[in-house]
């Protein structure tokens, strides 16, 4: 059956004759065909359909659906899947080999070539040709899809067609087995494959909290590494195959069906009925049911597709207890809650299942607990064997403990109805979250596909309209969408809706309950939001104060305590922030033990906090236990709350001088989160900057550079509001061009980040005082020295305002250009002021006091100090090769100088060597520079004062265009052939 074009015009009919005569015995088929009154054509048409039944009529019948064309299957539209082979180029992919083969296409191992990142990857190709449009509905699922950061969803890489016009999908490949095969090869017990089911429903519950259902989860999509991590594959891919956009049905849509695997599909897949959250929450219980007892739930044998229709609506699923009665020790272990869980993810009415992932996969965590779950009946028979198999009570208890027991038991009952109260509430939020995903379907919405915005807008709305009297629930709904609004950059939303939340809970929540400080906390994040830092101050010291006079839940008291440390550090309260961030750490650790999230987390804050208060050691100690503790509290190697920990660390190893140990952390801590999160998020772009800010301080300036611009570009392919990041990017870009000396590239930087950093930290903040110093210089060695004289003298001007650090950069940069202009001894007296100034005060960052001390070398050379120059210069290049192992330009330009000054000593070997240095550097590192140029004249002065006249000759050739080029009047004067030194 290669094309069904022939269908078009009488599918409705064909479609519903089809199913009948489908359900009748072959034999009897014949006769019914030739009783039916129908035209001629429509007879036809059904005979051609039914002489291929044979073929198709399996019980795999919608696994292996036939190829479904919509047209003739040419170059132009037909089946890449179809003409795949190794080798082959799709987009910018090279298949490879063949993973595997299956209805809707073929998987191949595939790389990139075309000079993006060469990473391995899964290429899906479907079997089908696709309607116009299709190509720009695909990007921007692949846009949805790549909002999914997490460590147990494989990737959604890349989505789009090739030249043809034909699809493909680019997925993470993983290498693992499919999690039935996994369990069975490792005969794996109850509770680790209990564990492998938490996994995938946390990723599942992650993906429905960003609009995202799978409608495909099945054992082959689901694969087990051998390090036993969970990695789900075609995440969204079922929607992508089946959607038609805007509601409306597609070609696909009408000739295909629905793109799903029969025996793990919910009834309404089956039924063609809207899809939500909750069809996932049925096909994770088929697949639990599957990995538990070894078997699927019903087994659907010759009945076609109206037969398999009725099969899932109809038939009532066997206790998981039952399907394993071969086994009875795993009988007697799924029997009562196991078989109560799955039974209840199974419902066929959507009502009676599990509101959520989360709530299916808390029940789990609850029996392996021993505590009760919510799937089965309660009764107090049932919770005395919860409570005694959970706390090992002896089966004696003397008449004293009985009385304690009874006089307790009017708190014991007031405390389980404010419980149950609360769990009530809590359900009534997870409900209505849960209808808000119906409005992320465009089937459901009825248009063309929901915003993120659109739905909180209307979830604000109905919370308004259907809330009214149940303020206690439209509180936290409020205080969700607050927090929700807030994470968009929906600031004024994000407010009003913190401001009702915490209004209505002012009325309706008790003091002593914990979301009243909790919303607080939510309207203090909108008050920082707006800039309003003060507001948010108040709002989390009374937060903070009602949680110590409650004595409740550790955790919410743990959360507000860092949130209040974070609000003193903003106010510069270093110590107040310390004190409080160890105060949450040794609360959460008392409460949860060291390796408890909340704990782990609590600690690589105090780390952070122990660096800006000068006490790296500590620092360093601290964020060493808190990656001990997250390696033992999260079993997957790359969880994201472990690789945050390991940024603390190298954070901490920058700040003991372990720059290199921190650059190859940072190293680690990149490629791990292009494998965890969207390899061109914000994740990845903070990473990128820390391992680019790394590598400064190791002198790998080129690699800086890079590290640098992929981090920018990241954050501006986002298309997010983040002037704050943008220009922190531009400024690292920028110093590091001007290390590099790449001046201009320098400027255009170093003007962005002044530009932006003015919008988002105020004119007069200290970011933006010092990409002002940076520009200067940048002028300066650009020779646009009027521009940079101004800047200077304003500089210069606001140094006693600013303090001696101030004072002592603005008169380093004065005597620079001193320097520049060919005012030397002047130059000496204004660097060695700044030079004394910045060692008194000491916060000049180190490197910064070793570049000024070499300039100030130069500045003695050229001032003809020949003997203090040597001294100065070798100290300074004792302290550059500590800081920076990889040569530098600062490094060459004080091998320059010292080869300088021998050289006017009459000492040629040393000088010799010395500038032989400085001229490999700058061959190796930026042939075509100026300074090259000048590194090229002095060693050719050298040679030709040892004699090698051809040498120099060849040395001060290439030297001379290079310095004529130069921006440097002192530097084009050397090409003409002058005795004096360069500018520094």
């Amino acid at each position: 059956m290669a094309n069904l074009q022939f269908l078009a015009d009488e599918w409705p009919t064909i479609s519903r004759r089809l199913d009948e005569v489908l359900a009748l015995a072959v034999g009897e088929r014949d006769t019914w065909l030739d009783s039916l009154a129908e035209s001629d054509s429509i007879k036809a048409k059904l005979r051609r359909l039914l002489d291929d039944a044979a073929g198709i009529e399996t019980g795999d019948f919608l696994d292996v659906l036939p190829r479904l064309a919509l047209g003739p299957a040419t170059a132009e539209n037909g089946s890449l899947a179809d003409s795949a082979e190794a080798g082959a180029t799709v987009g910018p992919y090279r298949l490879v080999s063949q993973l595997g083969q299956g209805g809707m296409g073929t998987v191949w191992l595939a790389e990139r070539i075309d000079g993006q990142p060469r990473r391995k990857v899964a290429l899906k190709l479907p079997h089908l040709g696709w309607a116009p449009g299709f190509a720009e509905r695909l990007a921007r699922e692949r846009d949805i899809l790549a909002s999914l950061e997490h460590a147990n969803i494989a990737r959604l890489y890349d989505a789009g067609v090739d030249q043809l016009g034909r699809p493909y999908l680019a997925l993470e490949y993983v290498a693992g087995t499919p999690i039935d095969r996994y369990c069975k090869e490792h005969a794996l017990p109850l509770r680790q494959r209990l564990n492998l089911v938490l996994q995938i429903a946390a990723a599942v519950a992650h993906a429905h909290t960003r609009l995202v259902v799978h409608r495909d989860l099945k054992p082959s999509n689901i694969l087990v590494t051998a390090g036993g991590e969970v990695r789900l594959l075609d995440f969204g891919i079922a929607k992508l195959l089946q959607d038609g956009g805007g509601g409306q049905a597609t070609e696909l849509t009408q000739f295909a069906g629905q793109a799903l695997t029969p025996d793990y599909a919910s009834p309404e897949q089956i039924r063609g009925e809207p899809i939500g959250t909750a069809s996932d929450v049925y096909s994770l219980g088929v697949v639990s049911y599957e990995l538990l007892t070894g078997s699927r739930p019903y087994s659907l044998k010759g009945s076609g597709a109206s037969g398999l229709a009725e099969a899932i609506a109809g038939i009532e699923a066997p206790p998981a207890s039952r399907a394993a009665l071969a086994d009875p020790m795993l009988a007697r272990q799924l029997s009562g809650d196991i078989d109560a869980i799955v039974n209840k993810a199974l419902k066929k009415e959507v009502a009676e299942r599990y509101a959520s992932v989360e709530a299916f996969a808390q029940d789990i965590e609850r029996h392996l607990a021993h505590q009760p779950v919510q799937a089965q009946a309660d009764s107090l028979a049932y919770r005395v064997r919860k409570f005694l198999r959970r706390n090992k009570l002896p089966v004696a208890a003397s008449i004293a403990v009985s009385v304690s027991l009874i006089g307790g038991l009017s708190l014991t009952l007031w405390q389980a109805r404010e419980a149950l109260l609360q769990a009530e509430r809590t359900q009534r939020v997870k409900d209505f979250i849960g209808t808000v995903f119906a409005a992320a379907d465009p089937e459901i919405a009825g248009k063309g596909g929901a915003t993120v915005r659109d739905l909180l807008d209307a979830a604000a709305a109905r919370i308004e309209r259907e809330l009214r009297r149940e303020p206690a629930v439209a509180a936290e709904l409020l205080g969700l969408l607050a927090e929700s609004y807030l994470s968009l950059g929906e600031v004024d939303r994000g407010m009003s809706a913190a401001q009702r939340a915490n209004a209505l809970a002012a009325a309706a929540y008790p003091e002593s309950d914990p979301m009243r400080p909790r919303l607080m906390r939510v309207l203090a994040q909108a008050h920082y939001a707006k800039g309003q830092g003060e507001q948010a101050r108040s709002l989390l010291r009374a937060a903070l104060t009602m949680q110590r006079r409650q004595g409740g839940e550790p955790a919410e008291l743990g959360l507000s305590l860092l949130a209040m440390a974070g609000a003193m550090l903003d106010q510069g309260q270093e110590a107040e922030a310390l004190a409080l961030t160890r105060e949450a750490v040794q609360r959460l650790e008392a409460a949860y033990g060291s390796d408890h999230a909340l704990t782990i987390e609590a600690r690589g804050r105090l780390s952070n906090k122990l660096m800006i208060a000068k006490q790296p050691q500590e620092a360093l100690q601290q964020a060493e236990l808190a990656v001990q503790a997250a390696r033992r509290a999260f079993v997957v190697p790359e969880h994201p709350a472990l690789v945050a920990q390991l940024s603390n660390y190298a954070y901490a190893l920058n700040a003991n001088g372990r720059a290199r140990e921190a650059r190859e952390q940072w190293q680690i801590i990149v490629a791990a989160d292009r494998r965890i999160f969207n390899p061109r998020g914000p994740q990845v772009s903070q990473a990128l900057l820390a391992l680019g800010h790394a590598q400064t301080s190791l002198g790998e300036l080129k690699d800086a550079l890079a590290s640098f611009e992929e981090s920018l570009a990241m954050l501006q392919g986002l298309g997010v509001h983040a002037g704050g990041e943008l220009a922190i990017r531009h400024f690292a870009l920028g110093r590091a061009a001007l290390l590099a000396r790449q001046d201009e590239l320098a400027l255009r930087h170093l003007d962005e980040a002044i530009a932006i950093g003015s919008q988002a930290f105020g004119a007069d903040s200290a970011r933006v005082r010092d990409a002002g110093y940076y520009r200067a210089e940048a002028l300066l060695r650009s020779g646009r020295l009027a521009e940079a004289q101004s800047l200077i003298d304003r500089r210069v001007a606001e140094g006693g305002a600013s303090g001696a650090t101030g004072l002592a950069r603005a008169l380093r940069l004065r005597g620079l250009l001193d320097h520049v202009r060919g005012d030397a001894v002047t130059a000496l007296a204004r660097l060695r002021q700044a030079d004394a100034l910045a060692r008194q005060t000491r916060t000049v960052e180190f490197r910064a006091l070793a570049q000024l001390r070499a300039e100030l070398g130069r500045a003695q050379l050229d001032a003809e100090w020949l003997v203090e120059a040597e001294a100065t210069l070798l100290q300074a290049l004792d302290e550059l090769r500590e800081l920076e192992p990889t040569p530098t330009p600062q490094q060459a330009e004080a091998w320059l100088a010292l080869g300088r000054v021998r050289l006017s000593q009459g000492r040629t070997a040393e000088a010799l060597a010395e500038l032989e240095r400085a001229d490999a550097f700058w061959r190796g590192f930026e042939p075509e520079h100026a300074l090259a140029g000048e590194a090229a004249f002095w060693l050719g002065r050298a040679r030709a004062q040892a004699g090698d006249k051809r040498s120099a000759s060849a040395l001060l050739a290439r030297a001379s265009p290079l310095l004529a080029a130069s921006s440097w009047p002192a530097l084009r004067q050397l090409a003409a052939g002058p005795q004096r030194a360069a500018p520094p």
